[in-house]
């Protein structure tokens, strides 16, 4: 029996750009600190709001790097990434505040 492998190319792509993501961060927050637990949540985060993109042959995955050039799957993608941030900060915030008032 062959047996065949699945990957979910999205997590590739987020991992990819997280790194440019967080440079451009820093220039627009020059105090975010970036943690690992930070960059584990927003790289779940983004995912949680793209569309999934499983691929098992090597052909799939020149197809989805191909597709994957469109700059709005790139948009699409800076996108996620920044609301999944301003989430993890509002949470950050959130909790915060709470732990004042106990």
């Amino acid at each position: 029996m062959i047996e065949y492998s699945f990957k979910n190319y999205m997590q590739d792509l987020v991992e990819f750009f997280l790194p440019v993501f967080f440079q451009e961060e820093l220039v627009k927050h020059p105090d975010l600190i970036i943690t690992p637990l930070l960059v584990a949540k927003v790289e779940a985060g983004a995912l949680n709001r793209m569309p999934p993109m499983y691929i098992t042959t090597k052909a799939g995955e020149i197809y989805s790097e191909y597709k994957m050039k469109a700059q709005q799957y790139k948009v699409d993608l800076f996108v996620a990434m920044s609301s999944a941030l301003e989430q993890v900060r509002a949470q950050e915030k959130a909790q915060q505040q709470a732990n004042l008032y106990k």
